[in-house]
């Protein structure tokens, strides 16, 4: 589904106009599946742009990165592109290489982007050795070209047999194809994809499905004993489904790779079920053609190959998770029964390295006009990128390439413009519908922690860290400015507004009501259960009550503004720090450190914890609410997804393990 939409997304684009978007979209398309992109029209599209659109287009990172657009782009009298590649001269290596050159040549060759999986690509080609003076070991040329030619080969193979079988969905990719075996249904070959095992005979077009990968239940080896060979190596893949025979297949010296490709797959498509993130599968399929690849290269070297399959084992990592190597699954059992994860989403599926997800924006849109744009929802990265997801359908819109800095807070001025404020101190002015940047606001010369809006909505006002505040008129962008009137260093991680026309300024140790003009009203020291100052790192301001959450233990001080004394506090088990805390349906949530999702019911009039779960594999850096029933939580880098969560959740956790094993990963 995801495809067909991108697909469609693309060919209007290029109808109206909008060429370099399409090819972007193309770009987005070949990433989701190489072989589903049309290659055709992505040349003719190339061929057809103005010089200047190709001069837009090449400083354009996913046209840089994806070597596809590389051989497309070259001379079409000359060029074809066909199922079987040649090694380039520029594409290998003629001397060994480090980690670094070897990842540009690895990109360049579209066999990996992802950092993570190029270094443990390089770390198995070298068998994590050293040299003596302690140094990591180079990839020899003659081991990459070995690679890569195994590579280019099962990649031909696979393509030649997937022209034959119309037995498979649309959106399958075949990954691996066995040689001629002795399987339970006879002399044939075997074929994996992301969805299935199947059986078929090449000489009588005779197709079976095997298992589904989400049925199987254990995949083991045994030795497979006939009359002419005691020892035959083989599989035997066990089946959750009632009454299902295991089946065998003997696959001799290609066991050990089997049984590696199709576990990595399986679990792949489990952990990927199980997180709601279709990026997850598709990685797994990606690592295992690595494995693959890597395992065939080596088969017939001198080295023992008890340690070439445990070179091989890093390279499958989500093997490794099911096997509990890594404590980074979200399991049903860390999800609270207030909470149903919707939807996961990397914005960073394109790139190199997942960045931090600095901040979130949902923008509703009209039900009731159709020509209005649909809701989107806005992400900030780490990586200096601004990304827009349409909510309807979770895929990427449009990226704003043109940051200059990483924006760590957005605000929607009016119904036309999003304002975002940066690390640098510039506030950019982007245009909600051409997703453009019309014009960037100087003043701050510190990072813009915070911005709102006045109660008429014709001024925006906006903080940075070193306590200079400003407030423009959105129409004309006139701005009065001025400092907050304390001694000490401000260290301002926020602002809100407050009733007539005063403001509320958060520092790292207090909170501040302060007048338009920067008279300081009010002060709200804040220490912590030793009665030391404490650093504040969250704030949520509302009517009658004050948030705040310590960033360096998990302790949150609610104050009542009526009585200004301290009403209560919370202590939440097992947190390092306060990172978020933000107010829906009469709920606040509050995000962590340690990735923790808390839930606080306030409808009673108390504040207390109803609900929490394991949201992100690293700290929470943003939160914002989609509409009525959703919220979004964004994490750090070494996660770096958008999970989407359904609130609350009218079922038990029973319910809801029967829902998730009956999802189907397109």
């Amino acid at each position: 589904m995801q495809a067909t939409c991108l697909y469609m997304k693309a060919l209007l684009q290029i109808a109206n106009g909008n060429t370099i978007e399409g090819l972007e979209t193309l770009n987005e398309l070949h990433v989701t599946g190489s072989k589903l992109c049309p290659l055709t029209l992505a040349q003719k599209v190339l061929e057809s742009i103005s010089d200047k659109e190709r001069q837009k287009l090449e400083k354009m990172d996913f046209f840089k990165h994806n070597s596809m657009w590389r051989n497309l782009g070259t001379d079409s009298k000359t060029f074809q592109y066909s199922n079987t590649s040649t090694v380039s001269i520029d594409s290998v290596p003629k001397r060994p290489v480090d980690l670094e050159a070897f990842a540009k040549h690895v990109e360049q060759l579209d066999i990996a982007v992802d950092s993570e999986v190029i270094s443990r690509l390089f770390h198995a080609l070298t068998f994590n050795k050293e040299t003596d003076d302690g140094e990591q070991m180079k990839v020899m040329p003659d081991v990459f070209k070995r690679f890569y030619d195994v590579w280019n080969k099962q990649e031909s193979d696979c393509q030649q047999v997937s022209a034959c079988i119309d037995k498979l969905d649309w959106n399958e990719c075949l990954l691996k194809v066995s040689a001629l075996v002795k399987t339970d249904y006879g002399m044939g070959h075997i074929g994996l994809t992301q969805k299935r095992l199947f059986y078929f005979e090449d000489t009588t077009g005779e197709y079976r499905e095997i298992i589904q990968l989400r049925d199987i239940d254990n995949v083991e080896k045994f030795n497979w004993l006939s009359v002419f060979s005691p020892r035959n190596p083989a599989l035997r893949i066990y089946s959750k489904v009632k009454g299902a025979k295991p089946f065998r297949v003997a696959l001799k010296r290609d066991c050990d790779i089997w049984s590696a490709v199709i576990k990595e797959v399986w679990s792949g498509r489990l952990i990927s079920v199980q997180e709601k993130d279709i990026h997850l599968l598709q990685q797994a399929a990606r690592n295992a053609l690595i494995a693959d690849a890597f395992l065939t290269s080596f088969q017939d070297s001198k080295l023992s190959w008890t340690e070439v399959m445990a070179a091989a084992t890093n390279l499958c990592y989500f093997t490794n998770l099911m096997h509990g190597a890594f404590e980074v699954i979200l399991s049903m059992d860390d999800i609270s029964s207030s909470f149903t994860l919707a939807h996961r989403i990397n914005p960073s599926a394109t790139e190199s390295e997942r960045a931090t997800v600095e901040a979130l924006l949902y923008i509703a849109g009209s039900a009731a006009n159709e020509d209005s744009q649909s809701s989107k929802l806005w992400v900030s990265l780490g990586s200096n990128k601004v990304v827009v997801y349409d909510v309807a359908t979770w895929l990427c819109e449009s990226r704003l390439i043109s940051v200059e800095s990483r924006v760590y807070c957005f605000l929607q001025a009016d119904d036309k413009t999003i304002w975002a404020g940066t690390r640098d101190g510039l506030i950019y002015v982007i245009d909600m519908e051409t997703v453009t940047s019309e014009r960037q606001l100087h003043g701050h010369n510190d990072t813009v922690s915070g911005m709102c809006l006045s109660q008429d909505s014709r001024r925006v006002y906006s903080g940075s860290l070193d306590g200079h505040v400003f407030y423009r008129d959105i129409a004309t962008f006139e701005s009065t400015d001025f400092k907050i009137g304390t001694e000490k260093k401000s260290d301002l991680i926020g602002i809100w507004l407050n009733a007539k026309e005063t403001l509320w300024c958060g520092l790292k140790d207090s909170i501040l009501l302060i007048t338009d003009t920067g008279v300081v009203l009010k002060t709200l020291e804040l220490y912590d259960v030793w009665g030391k100052p404490g650093i504040i790192e969250s704030i949520l301001i509302q009517q009658d009550r004050i948030w705040a959450g310590f960033s360096n233990f998990g302790e949150i001080v609610i104050w009542n503004t009526q009585s200004w004394t301290e009403q209560s506090r919370l202590t939440l088990d097992g947190c390092t720090g306060i990172t978020n805390i933000f107010a829906t349906n009469n709920k606040v949530c509050v995000g962590t450190r340690c990735g923790m999702l808390n839930i606080i019911d306030i409808s009673s009039g108390s504040a207390e914890v109803s609900s929490h779960c394991i949201a992100h594999h690293d700290i929470i850096r943003s939160i914002c609410s989609i509409g009525d029933k959703y919220i979004a939580t964004g994490s750090a880098s070494r996660d770096g997804r958008i999970a989407i969560w359904r609130l609350p959740l009218q079922r038990t956790i029973l319910e809801a393990e029967d829902a998730i094993q009956q999802i189907v990963v397109p």
